[in-house]
């Protein structure tokens, strides 16, 4: 994990020596301790590797209503698609986030392009539609 922080300021300080762009601002900004989600960012920008031995480093227990991060373990594409819909409408429902502040990204929008479109705009009872964008041309985006 560490490797990632370190590769993404590698890279940033590669493009602000080699070409005219520059950044004033501190784009590192450490997020701090307040959430799993914050802890793995801070660690990332740190290059700290938890459960080594140092105090600095040592493991940070979950609090109980932490859902800052969530790993799903689906069975096939369709089901990874219909687990995303879940988790963003709960968001929308309960935490009033807009759609148009939402990404979500894969490595292989075109394989997921069909199966975005069937579960995001077919609106049931089960399942509401939700705006959508994508970079494919073609895939449809509902209006609701």
């Amino acid at each position: 994990m560490a490797s990632l922080g370190r590769h993404g300021r590698e890279f940033q300080e590669l493009l602000e020596e080699r070409t005219q762009y520059h950044d004033g601002s501190n784009l590192y900004a450490d997020p701090g301790s307040a959430s799993l989600l914050h802890t793995l960012q801070s660690d990332l920008l740190v290059l700290r590797t938890r459960g080594t031995g140092d105090a600095d480093a040592a493991r940070v227990p979950l609090a109980a209503l932490d859902h800052s991060l969530s790993i799903h373990a689906c069975h096939g594409q369709m089901r990874e698609v219909e687990v995303l819909h879940d988790q963003l409408m709960q968001l929308i429902s309960e935490r009033g986030i807009e759609p148009h502040e939402i990404i979500a990204m894969t490595p292989n929008i075109s394989g997921y392009a069909p199966l975005i479109d069937a579960v995001f705009s077919q609106a049931d009872e089960q399942r509401p539609a939700i705006r959508f964008e994508s970079p494919i041309a073609g895939l449809r985006k509902p209006s609701r």
